[in-house]
């Protein structure tokens, strides 16, 4: 797995923007790219022209608030890690339950803190679409082998489904007696 990472940060504060570009960048040592999307319209503009490994979202973006991005850029199929100034449980629980990597509070956050969290957060998301593939594979390997047991199965009892010996569909009288 790569250390080198392309993010796509949506904020519409310039500043935030500016500011995380920059710390990203030193702190990374340049392993961590970060591009920029003001509003929702401009990252959808983004993702369609270029690929990410992580987007980084403000919640709060002129275009679009709250649950409502998230579900907005979900569709991409790009790990998500919130970085936002709402503090509030009953946000982090609904952005959790959309599918969010992390949720990042801005004002408690350090530069050598946010990359990392960068990070292990697409780590984490790598790792499990690797598990949900080895499990597809599994699933389709267990159905594989259930169905080859069927056919051994259905084979070895052949001889006595043919048989002449065999109970009538009554179950009452025996065929070839």
């Amino acid at each position: 797995m790569s250390s080198f990472l392309h993010v796509l940060h949506i904020d519409d504060e310039p500043a935030i923007l500016d500011t995380v570009k920059l710390v990203v960048a030193n702190e990374s040592k340049g392993q961590i790219i970060v591009d920029q999307a003001i509003n929702l319209a401009e990252a959808r503009q983004a993702l369609i022209n270029r690929a990410y490994d992580i987007m980084l979202i403000d919640l709060g973006l002129d275009d679009s608030k709250g649950i409502e991005t998230i579900e907005a850029l979900k569709v991409y199929g790009i790990p998500m890690v919130v970085f936002s100034g709402i503090n509030e449980t009953e946000m982090l629980i609904a952005v959790a339950n959309v599918g969010v990597e992390d949720y990042i509070v801005k004002p408690a956050v350090t530069s050598a803190n946010l990359v990392n969290r960068l990070r292990f957060a697409h780590t984490r998301y790598m790792r499990r679409i690797e598990g949900e593939k080895q499990w597809e594979l599994m699933g389709s390997t267990m159905a594989r082998r259930k169905t080859a047991f069927d056919n051994v199965a259905l084979e070895a009892l052949k001889p006595f489904i043919s048989c002449p010996r065999t109970v009538s569909a009554c179950g009452a009288t025996f065929a070839g007696v």
